[in-house]
Formats: C-alpha cells, sequence, structure tokens
C-alpha cells in the first residue's frame, strides 16, 4: 500500500497474475483507527488469459498469389470466460511488419495472406507470428501476446513472380485482332518466363515460328468452313509458376474479285438490269459513280437502275467487302458504264436523186446483236422486211449520201418494197424489235437477251 500525501485514498497495484488456476481475485479494504475497524465490501479481479498459438504449415513453394497460412491457436487450453474472440493474428515475414490482422475465432484457423515479390523474380520469406491480441468488451486496453512470448513456428516460403506474358500485334497488346488472310502474325512477350505453349483451339489451328524473335504464324486451311473466331491461349513458365494470355482471332476470307458485267449500250427505255457476280464472300454493294440514276436494290448483285441520264456515261461500281475493322477485305472493284442513247430516226426521206435524204437512216440501230424493221402501208400491209440478215441486200450508192454516214448511222430502207418497186409517196408506218445479248463474261455465251421495240411513222417525198 501507498499513502497519497494529503489524502486517505491509496493505490493498490496487485498481481502478477501468473498462476493459470487462480484467476479470480477478491479484495477487501480495511480501515483501522485504535480498536476501530471498518470493512469495504469486497472487489474483484477477473483475469483475462493471453492469446497464444503457432503455425503449422511446412516451408514451400509458391508463386505469387492469394493464400493463407493455417494456425494452431490456445483457445482449447483457456478458461471459459476468461478470454473472448475473435483473436487479431499479426505476422512478419522478415521483411514486412504488421501483416494482417486475421481475424480467427477457433483452435485451427487460418489466416489469408497476400505473397508478392515486390517486382523481384524471385524472393524468400520467413513468416513468423509477431503478435496475438482481442479486445475485452468495454475495456480501453487489449490482450496482447508478442513475438517474445509465443513459441516459434517460422515457415519459410520460396516466392518467384509469375509471368505475365502478352500477345502482341503490331507492338501492342490486344485483346482481339481482325485479319483478311488465313494467317496472322503474332509475337509472344514472355515476360520474366518463357514459352511453354500455345493453345490449339477447336479447328485446324497450326502455329509456326515467325521470321522476328518470339513470332509466330498462326494459320487456318484456306476453307469458307474454317473462317470465323479463334480463342487463342500462351502460356509462359518460370520455375513451378505459370502465366496466361489470351487473344481472340478473327479471320476474314477475302472474296473472289468483284465482277459488275459487261458495259452496256441501252436504247428507248430508263431501266436496266445490273449483272456482277454474287460475292463468295461478304456483302456486294452497287454504288453510282458518274452520271445519274437509282439503284433499287444496293445489295443485289442483279438489281435494276432507272432513270438514268440520257446520252451521258452512268457509272456504277460493285464492291464487294468482307469483314471488318482492320480486318476489312474489299475487292478490285469492277465498273458498268450504261450509255442511255434513243435510237434516233426521222420523220421522212426523200428517194429522187437530188443528194438530199435519199435513205431512210437510223442512228444507233448498229449497236442491236439482233434487229427486225417493218414497214406498212396505211392500210396495215406489210411492204418490206428489213433485218440483220438482210440489210446487206439494200443497194446502196454512197454518192448519194451527202458528208457520208457516222459510226452509230445506218441506212434500214431505200423507199423500195419487197417486190423491189419503189413505194409511192405518203405516209408509211414501222414497228423495230430491237435485241441485246446477255453474255457470260468468261465463256462469252450468250444467256439471255433484252428486247426493246417501238413503232414510229416515216413520210416518203419523191417529187
Amino acid at each position: 500500500a501507498v499513502d497519497i500525501a494529503g489524502s486517505d485514498e491509496q493505490e493498490n497495484m496487485s498481481g502478477p497474475y501468473s498462476d493459470p488456476s487462480t484467476l479470480i481475485y477478491n479484495y477487501d479494504r480495511m480501515v483501522e483507527i485504535g480498536a476501530c475497524r471498518d470493512t469495504s465490501g469486497a472487489m474483484q479481479v477477473t483475469v483475462m488469459q493471453l492469446p497464444g498459438g503457432v503455425l503449422t504449415d511446412a516451408d514451400f513453394i509458391a508463386c505469387e498469389k492469394d493464400t493463407f497460412l493455417r494456425l494452431d491457436l490456445n483457445m482449447a487450453a483457456l478458461t471459459d470466460d476468461h478470454f473472448i474472440t475473435p483473436w487479431e493474428v499479426y505476422l512478419k515475414d522478415g521483411v514486412h511488419t504488421e501483416i494482417g490482422p486475421g481475424s480467427v475465432d477457433q483452435d485451427l484457423d487460418t489466416m489469408g495472406i497476400v505473397m508478392d515479390t515486390d517486382g523481384a523474380d524471385h524472393v524468400s520469406y520467413t513468416y513468423e507470428i509477431e503478435s496475438i491480441r482481442y479486445y475485452p468488451e468495454a475495456d480501453a486496453y487489449a490482450c496482447i501476446s508478442s513475438a517474445v512470448e509465443l513459441p516459434l513456428s517460422p515457415v519459410v516460403v520460396d516466392l518467384s513472380r509469375r509471368p505475365d506474358p502478352q500477345i502482341l500485334v503490331d507492338g501492342e497488346a490486344r485483346e482481339s485482332f481482325k485479319v483478311c488472310n488465313y494467317t496472322a502474325t503474332l509475337v509472344l512477350d514472355p515476360g520474366n518466363g518463357t514459352l511453354s505453349s500455345w493453345s490449339v483451339p477447336a479447328g485446324s489451328v497450326t502455329f509456326s515460328p515467325g521470321s522476328g524473335q518470339d513470332e509466330y504464324q498462326v494459320s487456318i486451311p484456306d476453307n469458307s468452313d474454317d473462317y470465323g473466331q479463334y480463342k487463342i491461349y500462351a502460356r509462359s513458365d518460370a520455375g513451378d509458376c505459370a502465366g496466361l494470355d489470351s487473344i481472340d482471332l478473327y479471320f476474314f476470307e477475302q472474296p473472289a474479285d468483284a465482277y459488275a458485267g459487261e458495259d452496256t449500250m441501252l436504247f428507248l427505255i430508263d431501266k436496266v438490269q445490273l449483272r456482277a457476280d454474287p460475292p463468295t464472300a461478304g456483302i456486294g454493294t452497287w454504288y453510282s459513280t458518274g452520271g445519274s440514276g437509282n439503284i433499287e436494290d444496293v445489295n443485289d448483285p442483279n438489281t435494276f437502275v432507272y432513270n438514268l441520264g440520257m446520252g451521258e456515261e452512268n457509272t456504277f461500281r460493285w464492291t464487294v467487302e468482307n469483314g471488318e475493322d482492320e480486318g476489312l477485305c474489299t475487292t478490285s472493284q469492277d465498273v458498268t458504264i450504261v450509255l442511255r442513247n434513243e435510237v434516233k430516226r426521222y420523220n421522212g426521206f426523200s428517194p429522187n436523186g437530188d443528194l438530199s435524204n435519199e435513205y431512210y437512216v437510223m442512228q444507233g440501230l448498229v449497236y442491236a446483236d439482233e434487229f427486225s424493221i417493218s414497214f406498212l402501208n396505211s392500210l396495215g400491209s406489210t411492204i418490206r422486211t428489213i433485218n440483220q440478215d438482210n440489210i446487206d441486200e439494200l443497194v446502196i450508192d454512197p454518192s448519194l449520201i451527202t458528208d457520208g454516214l457516222r459510226e452509230d448511222e445506218m441506212v434500214i430502207w431505200d423507199g423500195k418494197a419487197d417486190n423491189g418497186n419503189l413505194v409511192s409517196s405518203g405516209t408509211y408506218y414501222f414497228v423495230v424489235t430491237f435485241i441485246m445479248y446477255q453474255r457470260d463474261y468468261q465463256t462469252d455465251e450468250i444467256t439471255g437477251t433484252d428486247t426493246y421495240e417501238f413503232k414510229d411513222y416515216v413520210v416518203v417525198v419523191r417529187e
């Protein structure tokens, strides 16, 4: 007991309480004056027991990762009501201190830790318990067992840094890569490891060394069924550690060269069917690149165009594309030129030998593959029929054609009937059938015909 000057209060530091069999102490305060004694009510001191435990893992080799260490705690050896849970466990590893806390509440428990080499390829850590503590309810102090009060139970961990490989395309790490080809070039940066293997996904995928360092060619067969998406994995090993990286490869088939059809000379109508080859892969699209005209369906290789410009080059381009982004395949682009002209004819001629309008001439008919013209009198009777087979039977005197014929002009009537007699002056009617061939651009075989027909009249003047 220590007297406090000027007061009848006393402080008393009891203990130490080192006997585990005696955990409750009762104290009385007695005051004596002469023969008089006064005893206060009893004060009870309850002793809380210190926590303890050891690490139970054997030494091991590991990679950087989140893991746990096993603990064997002394809770079962303590007396009920003289400790509380959970306990907080702090570790040290020879480099870092106060690792934790880990919260534990049973004899056999685990503590999660994060093992990191801090950038080194390899490091060795010796894990030990630095302290175990708990906080009694409503008390401002902690029951703490420090390292010097705990049994030694070191666990040595030889830790290696996990490789972080990267699959590169053009020097850049990518999650995906699209290529217009059946071969893609990849480069593997193995990180702090070495390449262990490439994955072999479903399908006929092959890997072969490229020309550069750590370069590889990834290939599929050049078959339509093999084009598509593939998930490619690469594994890099460093000791017992392995790292993975992956990339989605998209292979797009290069379509055959686009063919837009033959250049077309069109007469009499302002609508024509375009005839391109369907795309072998991807989607074809028509574009107007010159002149004028409306495209009915831009993705139909055999679509129609209408409202064509008169007497001008109306140009349409058939472009076939397959793929997307950096993997976009585009064929060479063929062009169809549609020249829309009328078959030009005149309302009359005068076969009288005066060197003016001696023959009936039409402009543009020379471009027909087949044609037929029937001339009729006012009664509707056919008096002469001219076609591509008999037009050479016309007897034409070039000296009677002033300035000659233009390249696209043709004499189609000399004013005579089928019997060879000259027809009389008057108005005659005619029907023209104009046929253009559709041809296969490779074999030049006729695959169809376009037929146009028109009617008009001509005046014959002999005086």
